[in-house]
């Protein structure tokens, strides 16, 4: 592989897609080659050490550079991306719980420049189960793209660990945060990954960053000294005067543009042959149930597609499902559908029983765990609210969070552990959802001016260790 693109062998010659991708990138790159060529002299371009792959597979190859996203170039629509378009459209229109089909719908929105669109497809990769590092690198791209900076830096976190650092710290430099790159990068390079690739991209960062100086000795170790200056003066002017936006556009070679967004025929909506999980595999629940009280700490950023979604009702019940570990069960400490008065066994009562609930048969003796018997568990998504540094600030977040919003209360509490960049946290989410009023809710929390990420109960989550606690809101 040269530049992160598949060779001729290794792509499905029977997938149209992959060949249709596989040469398309071969042009671009071509081209994107000779145009750095005549510019500066040197092979390795920025454009190609910073755009990403459409290749055979969903997603995007990082066997190089962040790859080579293919589109117009020269900022120009071009007629074979947006026929690649409405090809990736109809695939997910025959198949719409396909995340591999929702993964080449992104890229290819994302090579013609519709980076709002490219968002909400990408997201709908990842709640149908994509959990690929590229997918979630190109929804990052796509966020840079919408002008979605501070979400973009909080994916990006949460996927570091599994993304290669010339990768991560480049986006993270599109972002808006190229002094964080430069930290990055200069300690990748310090310990001893000092290749061409980190050394251009941490050049690229200092001058984002507004240290030309420094970009231009860091620059000058991999490009001729008669086109440094011309180098220099591209990226000053991209530091100056694009805007994120442009910025990826013109390094991906997209055109800038107005964005339709997905059809609506296209929206996601929950399969109904996927059931949702109910009570977990694992044994006996380890859970303290500290109660709330009042502290504030940082939340995770959302992953959440924008408002073509119900500012909706809350969903029904809710779900005992863990988060991010597959080896946690849901505590069911409390009835979930009716509170029946304490078994008495009055016959004269029936009329009674009918007011307070339709199950009224008369059942035998037999005391309290048989509650917990058949709770009826919906919703196949949680809604991540937050993540904190500790387990106390966790639970104490979790009160001040449905003081802000009360609709939290008939919610589950979900409190899992995780460790990012050798960090403990611990993440704060409500359970009890399906995916479209999980989505709902990110969109309205996000409308307030905070973080949220919804996402599947059965994905797991980078990082992700295991339940701390769980229980009803209410309780």
């Amino acid at each position: 592989m040269r530049h992160g693109v598949a060779s001729e062998d290794e792509v499905d010659q029977g997938d149209p897609f992959a060949m249709q991708a596989h040469t398309l990138m071969a042009r671009q790159l071509a081209r994107l080659n000779n145009l750095v060529l005549s510019r500066t002299g040197m092979h390795s371009a920025l454009a190609a050490a910073l755009a990403v792959g459409c290749v055979a597979a969903p997603g995007f190859a990082l066997a190089g550079p962040m790859g080579n996203i293919v589109a117009g170039g020269q900022g120009q629509v071009n007629p074979k991306a947006e026929k690649q378009v409405v090809a990736a459209e109809r695939a997910v229109a025959k198949q719409p719980q396909s995340a591999e089909n929702r993964a080449r719908l992104a890229q290819s929105y994302l090579s013609a420049g519709r980076f709002v669109s490219a968002s909400t497809a990408f997201e709908d990769a990842i709640a149908l189960g994509d959990k690929a590092p590229t997918t979630a690198l190109g929804m990052a791209l796509s966020y840079i793209g919408s002008n979605r900076n501070a979400e973009a830096v909080t994916l990006l976190g949460q996927w570091r660990e599994a993304m290669p650092v010339g990768d991560y710290a480049l986006a993270l430099a599109l972002a808006g945060q190229p002094a964080q790159a430069v930290a990055i990068l200069s300690a990748a390079i310090k310990q001893g990954d000092n290749t061409p690739k980190h050394r251009q991209n941490l050049a690229y960062a200092f001058a984002l960053d507004g240290h030309l100086p420094e970009a231009r000795v860091i620059a000058s170790q991999d490009v001729p000294v008669d086109q440094i200056d011309a180098r220099i003066s591209e990226w000053a002017l991209q530091a100056s005067v694009g805007s994120q936006q442009s910025r990826v556009a013109a390094l991906i070679g997209a055109p800038l543009r107005s964005d339709p967004g997905v059809p609506s025929q296209l929206a996601l909506n929950p399969s109904p042959a996927t059931p949702a999980l109910a009570v977990s595999e694992s044994p006996a629940p380890t859970a303290s149930e500290l109660p709330p009280v009042g502290a504030d700490a940082p939340a995770l950023a959302m992953v959440e597609p924008q408002a073509e979604l119900p500012a909706a009702a809350e969903p029904e019940l809710p779900t005992a499902l863990a988060a991010a570990s597959p080896a946690v069960r849901a505590f069911v400490s409390s009835p979930v559908v009716q509170d029946v008065a304490s078994p008495v066994p009055a016959p004269q009562r029936m009329a009674r029983a009918k007011l307070v609930t339709p199950v009224a048969a008369p059942k035998p003796k037999a005391g309290a765990p048989r509650r917990a018997a058949a709770p009826v568990v919906q919703g196949s998504h949680v809604v991540q609210l937050g993540s904190f540094t500790t387990e106390a600030g966790a639970h104490r977040a979790w009160g001040i969070f449905v003081r802000q919003d009360p609709s939290l209360k008939d919610r589950e509490l979900r409190i899992t552990q995780a460790t990012v960049n050798g960090r403990r946290y611990w993440r704060v989410a409500a359970a009890g959802y399906d995916m479209a009023s999980a989505r709902s809710k990110c969109s309205s929390v996000r409308g307030s001016g905070k973080d949220c990420l919804a996402y599947a109960h059965k994905r797991e989550l980078p990082g992700a260790l295991g339940a701390v606690a769980q229980r009803l809101a209410r309780r």
